[in-house]
């Protein structure tokens, strides 16, 4: 069993934003403010058992620093805050579980302890997203700035099929350049403006390209501390798309706050086994997909479910499903019925290439299904049904166009099943959630 990655976050850690230390003077820092709100607001629904905290300020190591101190704590002390401080549990069990996960990608050095400091890239973060610690989660903490970018990026790449279980978050801590102001810490250096450049277009494009493309004099040039953190949270995400929410250089260091807090992506999911299938002839393997979707609870548990496919005029192009669960998770269920809703639907030719541009893909996740004893617990809106006599079994699913009483959906289904009027049928009942694409 893979971890399940809920959310990452790339965030900075001036300790001028934490009201304890910056006053009205944070109030410069505008946009970093409300990024960090934004944050805290898209994660405070989404509790997680472990989050991986990415600090170059942290131990450091020539390599990637995982310590699986069974506690961590530390505070602001030093920057005239001491009442902003934590205490955070760890794990040398899961610690070791990530150092040993990454080993193929890059040295890893691996330390156990029972309690090591947090440094001011770890507090920030945390101090400003009070809703990442309301779940009590455990930490496993490291530091990523002794890897090469490249090695960076693989590391967070590999962190995909992280084995172990739970729901896991990333907190990938770093500030960007130090060079975008003459009185900023190190003046100003046209290097720095292009690694902003670069740092926002990896993000906006979902890809390191921008970032690992840049020359070595402009990357130190740059004067950052953040490069290997937006990379190994590059490497994470892959190809979702990242939503950026602030970025900006107030006191001549930048600062960008930006997530990854994905839904569930079934119809993605969908296409991307249709798109698979109609290139290679084979099936996705679960395994490829959940690589490529790290973040969905499509791979938690079966669940049975329907793939529908339309084309732009609303034409029914495929339906295909199943009752009950037929592979071990849901993932594996949708990528077997979207390839038999678009090619072996026996109501219409298998779809062409050519035809995956132009239609529009919806998933139905089905609930285990319960037996009805009386009509009046139907409705057609809120409740599929699945109609049985014998071994013929109909199956109708809620919210359809034109569908608007239960005497019109149980006949329907009657009738897809051909079963007789006069048959004693049984009927049960089910209930879906819907998913449809947005473009």
């Amino acid at each position: 069993m893979s971890a399940m990655w809920a959310w990452a976050l790339f965030t900075p850690h001036p300790p001028v934003v934490v009201p304890q230390v910056g006053g009205s003077h944070r109030r410069s820092a505008e946009k970093t403010l409300l990024g960090f709100e934004c944050l805290q607001k898209r994660l405070e629904p989404l509790p997680v058992d472990w989050i991986l905290l990415l600090s170059p300020h942290f131990r450091y190591a020539e390599g990637l620093l995982v310590d699986g101190s069974r506690h961590f704590e530390g505070s602001l002390a030093s920057f005239g805050a001491p009442s902003v401080a934590l205490s955070l549990q760890g794990s040398s069990e899961e610690s070791r579980r990530v150092a040993r996960h990454l080993e193929s990608t890059a040295d890893v050095f691996f330390r156990e302890g029972t309690l090591s400091p947090l440094d001011h890239g770890s507090l920030v973060p945390l101090a400003m997203l009070p809703s990442l610690l309301l779940s009590r989660p455990n930490f496993v903490v490291a530091n990523p700035a002794g890897l090469s970018p490249e090695e960076a990026y693989a590391s967070g790449k590999r962190l995909r099929t992280l084995p172990g279980g739970g729901r896991w978050g990333l907190v990938a801590s770093g500030d960007l350049s130090h060079c975008l102001l003459e009185e900023g810490p190190y003046g100003f250096r046209p290097e720095g403006i292009l690694f902003e450049e670069a740092s926002e277009k990896a993000l906006r494009l979902s890809s390191p390209d921008p970032l690992l493309s840049l020359s070595l004099k402009t990357v130190r040039g740059a004067g950052h501390c953040g490069l290997n953190s937006l990379l190994f949270f590059l490497g994470l995400t892959g190809s979702l798309e990242v939503s950026l929410h602030s970025h900006e250089w107030p006191f001549g260091v930048g600062y960008l706050t930006a997530s990854v807090v994905p839904g569930p992506y079934p119809t993605l999911l969908a296409r991307r086994s249709i798109e698979s299938f109609l290139e290679t002839g084979d099936l996705l393997s679960p395994s490829e997909a959940e690589a490529e979707f790290p973040f969905s609870e499509l791979w938690e548990a079966p669940a049975a479910s329907f793939v529908s496919i339309k084309d732009k005029e609303g034409h029914l192009r495929g339906c295909m499903g199943t009752l009950e669960p037929q592979e071990g998770s849901l993932g594996g269920e949708i990528i077997a019925n979207a390839v038999t809703a678009s090619c072996r639907d026996p109501r219409f030719p298998p779809m062409r290439r050519s035809e995956l541009p132009g239609v529009h893909l919806s998933v139905d996740v089905l609930s285990p299904s319960e037996p009805v004893f009386d009509r009046s617990d139907l409705d057609p809106q809120r409740w599929g049904v699945i109609v049985q006599w014998q071994e013929r079994r109909g199956v109708l699913l809620p919210g359809l166009e034109g569908v608007e009483t239960v005497d019109d959906q149980i006949d329907i289904a009657r009738k897809k099943a051909a079963i007789p009027l006069e048959a004693p049928f049984a009927v049960r009942r089910f209930t879906v959630r819907r998913f449809f694409e947005t473009s």
